[in-house]
């Protein structure tokens, strides 16, 4: 995922300097763990599917992509959508490289962004 986004990036960088006029360019996003992503695991928030990985990004994606946004990273939701809650740890709730951090929920709807700011002993914060 790292390098997918350091590619966008660089990619960004120099259509920015062509004066490329698309409008996401360059702008970073998350995508929720249910959109497929070339090369990143898609999880789905479910351990069966913990190194599910699909060679063709989700049109949601490849729209973006089009557009000029940098995909920086996969968000965690919960197992299948479902509603469940996070009954189970996923490489999908880790930042890139990190171990010690944990989602903070924005809703039950949204995906969830790892805030490196936040001390491992926290629970998920519920708003």
């Amino acid at each position: 995922m790292r390098d997918r986004a350091h590619r966008e990036a660089v990619r960004a960088d120099a259509a920015l300097a062509r004066r490329d006029a698309r409008p996401l360019l360059g702008v970073p996003y998350g995508a929720k763990d249910l959109l497929a992503a070339k090369g990143a695991p898609t999880t789905w928030g479910a351990p069966p599917y913990r190194d599910q990985v699909f060679d063709t990004d989700a049109t949601a994606i490849a729209r973006l992509a089009r557009a000029g946004g940098v995909l920086a990273a996969k968000l965690a939701m919960v197992e299948l959508a479902g509603g469940g809650g996070y009954r189970y740890p996923s490489a999908s709730l880790q930042g890139p490289g990190r171990t010690d951090v944990r989602p903070r929920l924005a809703s039950r709807r949204d995906g969830a962004v790892v805030d490196p700011r936040q001390d491992r002993t926290d629970g998920p914060e519920r708003r």
